[in-house]
This record gives C-alpha cells, structure tokens and sequence, in this order.
C-alpha cells in the first residue's frame, strides 16, 4: 500500500471519529443541558413556601356559645410565603351538599404580609361581626346530619421565585363534630 493511500484511510478515520465525538459531544451537551434545567426545577419544588391549613378548632356547634372556628395555617416551605393573604367563610348547609364554596379575594381578613418557613399564622371566622350562637334546632339538624357547618376558604402568597400560588379549602364539620375535608373546593398548586 503506498503512502497517499495510507493518508486517504488515516483522513477518512480521523474524519469518522472526529464527527462521532462531535455527536458524542453534542449527546453529552444536551443530556447535561436536561439535568441542569430539571435540577432547577427540582430546587424551585424543594425551596418554595407551601402554605397548608392545619386542623381547625371549633366551639359552638353542641352548646350555647358563639360558633367560632379557629383556623391556623403554616408555611412547611424552605422559604418565606410573600403577600400572603388569606380569607376564609363559615356557612350552614343542608346535607347533602356537593357544591364547591368559593370566597373573594377582595377583602381578605389576613393581606399582604410574609410567613416565614415553619411559621404558623392564625385567624378567627367569622370575622367578629359576623358571629352568633346556633339555634336548639340548628344544633339538633346538625347532630340529625340533616344540615352541616362548612369551613371553607382561600390562601394567596408568592414564593421567593416570584411565582404566585393559591391554596383552597373545604371542609366539613360532622354531626359527631369532627372536622374534616370535604370532597369537593380543596386545591393546592
């Protein structure tokens, strides 16, 4: 085999090669780029604030005092909640009820404030003017399951990536007067 001829195989297989690592290179370059961008993603999820409400208290239901529920949430994120604001309502409907409750935004009774991580932040509803005490016959539908009180509700914050969230809640006080969720207003992004 004479010397050009050698030259022409070694170009040619330095050729092939050079264009496998170029696709090598760019396999790599791309598979990294994927890793990156899901790592980001993975540290936003891992990082954010997440407001979740915790179990309610309620007074009133079975005896003559103002019905009252106390109602706490806490920030179980990394990073603080911003602009949290937060309102919530307390009705009485005949059962059964299958229908999302839905309050508005615009006069919240908690706005615009930060809840730092594992801070836990509580508020009254109904909100003071709002309160009264449950009539004998209210209380016996309750206990009857003829008529239940629902709690229900909106949390709004913005995490510190600046991405707005929203939590929603319904619950259900039952005729034993245990709290909880309802099957139908519970969201969480």
């Amino acid at each position: 085999m004479t010397y050009e001829k050698w030259m022409v195989y070694a170009t040619i297989w330095l050729a092939l090669v050079t264009t496998a690592l170029a696709l090598f290179t760019y396999k790599l370059w791309s598979d990294t780029r994927r890793l990156v961008i899901g790592a980001e993603n993975t540290a936003k999820r891992q990082l954010r604030a997440y407001m979740s409400l915790l179990q309610p208290k309620i007074g009133g239901v079975f005896d003559e005092s103002p019905l009252r529920v106390e109602l706490f949430a806490r920030n179980t994120g990394q990073t603080p909640a911003y602009n949290f604001g937060w309102v919530s309502g307390i009705t009485m409907k005949d059962m059964p009820f299958d229908e999302e409750l839905r309050v508005s935004m615009d006069n919240p009774q908690i706005n615009d404030i930060t809840v730092g991580p594992s801070t836990d932040i509580g508020h009254t509803a109904p909100s003071p003017g709002n309160i009264r005490i449950l009539t004998p016959e209210e209380r016996r539908d309750i206990r009857a399951g003829k008529k239940a009180i629902f709690i229900y509700g909106e949390m709004k914050y913005t995490d510190t990536f600046q991405q707005p969230h929203t939590t929603r809640y319904q619950m259900i006080v039952g005729k034993d007067g245990r709290i909880f969720a309802h099957h139908k207003g519970n969201y969480s992004d």
